[in-house]
């Protein structure tokens, strides 16, 4: 049986996505968070919030939604 993918298993480090990164980021604002916390809530299961940074900011956060069409998740 296969499982169905939580929040949790949507997270995924620089390191395990193959890429280390070149200047960490040194912090991230509330603002940052709460818009963070939105895209999260607004991809749902299947989709994926990608930060960008750029000289060690925050410059913009892709999302991308995605839906199954399996009869499995009706």
């Amino acid at each position: 049986m296969q499982q169905r993918p939580t929040a949790n298993h949507a997270v995924q480090t620089a390191e395990a996505a193959g890429s280390t990164p070149e200047r960490p980021l040194r912090f991230l604002s509330t603002r940052h968070i709460r818009a963070i916390e939105d895209a999260l809530e607004a991809v749902g299961l299947y989709g994926e919030v990608r930060l960008i940074k750029h000289a060690g900011r925050l410059r913009f956060i892709q999302k991308v939604v995605s839906e199954s069409f399996s009869n499995e998740d009706t």
